[in-house]
């Protein structure tokens, strides 16, 4: 099984790894296909995934958490007032 990692265990190591992949691989095309950048492709395209994902994380998945979390909150204090 893969290993979840990041935005609240929904990306797995190798959807990353998969994301990260086709982007060098554009990269690639873009400049030609020529050889002896590969290394280049890849952290460039590892740069603009998960500048992607933190952008995803912080517009969407954020928001989603904390609305997620004050309805938790607000759950629990509705069962303190009705114990008392």
């Amino acid at each position: 099984m893969a290993k979840s990692i990041g935005l609240s265990g929904l990306i797995t190591e190798r959807d990353l790894s998969e994301e990260i992949a086709k982007v060098a691989y554009k990269l690639y095309e873009e400049r030609g296909k020529g050889s002896g950048c590969e290394l280049d492709d890849w952290l460039k395209a590892e740069e603009i995934v998960m500048d992607g994902y933190e952008k995803l994380k912080k517009n969407e998945i954020g928001p989603m958490e904390e609305a997620a979390k004050e309805l938790v909150e607000r759950k629990r204090g509705r069962r303190k007032s009705v114990s008392l």
